[in-house]
């Protein structure tokens, strides 16, 4: 029987339909997707960081995330010493359609074992039948996920891993679930930051350490490329095999990702 959190209380998970929440109706929700592993979050400040911003975006109250609420759902779970993803959802407690009522929400935790990280992406493609808006809406983590899920199938529909995401200005931004990074003569780049990308933690993690150029991640620069990899905070670096068929190197992917390896471990 799996647990959940729901408003600092832990239930039985079938309790609950925390998704049939009126407000998830108009998406008045937003998320924060986290790795547990070696009985820690590593990247918590930076997820409560990111978090904070965006609970001041959507008007909702402030969050603390709780280490400590974390840990007793994982030990009602039996994952305390597994590789989880724990993942924390908000959704403003009232409101009539489209109109908000006040700042207070609901908080559900859920944690999801783990059996790999670093998962190689074997082709990505390019998903082009939406683009991305570039305003600041686009760049949180919100309950509204449609055209991640079109892309999603999209992916499947043609055989690929994942898929390139592309902003109205025709710049590929992002996958899916992750930001993308291109390493051309031994150089970092990623999208703009003002593209329409989501923030995500662990690229700011890698930002933080690494010498990275944001640049337009046009077609010729992503053919021009001699690796890609792909982050997001839960499998954190993701070595790209094969962009739309074409075979890319991961040398210089698999030096970062010991790297990263190393930091985390420490």
């Amino acid at each position: 029987m799996s647990y959940i959190s729901f408003n600092g209380q832990i239930i039985r998970q079938d309790q609950i339909n925390f998704y049939a929440v009126e407000r998830f109706r108009v998406a008045d929700a937003c998320f924060e997707s986290m790795l547990y592993r070696h009985e820690r979050i590593p990247l918590l400040l930076l997820h409560q960081e990111r978090l904070t911003k965006t609970c001041a975006l959507l008007n909702f109250q402030d969050y603390q995330i709780s280490f400590a609420e974390i840990e007793r759902l994982l030990f009602e779970n039996n994952l305390a010493t597994e590789m989880v993803r724990v993942r924390i959802s908000l959704v403003r407690k009232h409101g009539a359609n489209y109109k908000p009522l006040g700042k207070e929400v609901q908080v559900l935790i859920e944690t999801i074992k783990l059996t790999e990280i670093f998962k190689p992406v074997n082709n990505l493609g390019f998903y082009n039948v939406f683009k991305k808006s570039s305003n600041a809406l686009a760049c949180i983590k919100s309950s509204n996920a449609l055209i991640y899920v079109l892309a999603q199938q999209f992916a499947q529909e043609n055989k690929y891993d994942e898929v390139l995401i592309a902003n109205e200005q025709k710049e590929w931004i992002e996958a899916s679930s992750s930001n993308v990074f291109v390493i051309k003569n031994k150089q970092i780049y990623t999208a703009k930051e003002d593209s329409g990308c989501v923030n995500g933690v662990c690229k700011d993690f890698l930002i933080n350490f690494l010498d990275v150029q944001f640049v337009e991640l046009t077609d010729l620069f992503l053919e021009e490329a001699d690796e890609l990899f792909l982050s997001n905070a839960v499998q954190l670096i993701q070595p790209v095999l094969k962009l739309d068929g074409k075979s890319l190197g991961t040398a210089k992917t698999a030096e970062l990702i010991k790297n990263v390896k190393q930091k985390f471990e420490a």
